[in-house]
């Protein structure tokens, strides 16, 4: 049986190395649950912000995603555009 007094007395810069975690990353957690987060939520957050499923890298994904898209539909604009005024012109 675990010993609940235990759950809260944890190394946490062992624990923030275990989870992949920075000590920014740490002062967002507090601030996010407005107290220092317990070994277990702390084992959450690090799961949550692994690379695996790490809304940091899903964030640069999508804005390189969505600048492609946003260029290329540019690019597709103007050459409609240029064909319109083209066609204008014969």
């Amino acid at each position: 049986m675990v010993n609940s007094s235990d759950i809260n007395s944890y190394d946490v810069s062992q624990a923030l190395k275990t989870e992949n975690l920075t000590n920014n990353d740490y002062q967002e957690i507090c601030e996010r649950l407005g107290r220092e987060p317990n070994r277990t939520e702390l084992g959450m957050f690090g799961v949550m912000w692994s690379e695996h499923c790490c809304y940091r890298i899903q964030n640069l994904y999508l804005l390189s995603f969505l600048l492609k898209v946003s260029l290329f539909l540019l690019v597709q604009v103007k050459m409609q555009a240029l064909l319109m005024l083209a066609g204008i012109k014969n």
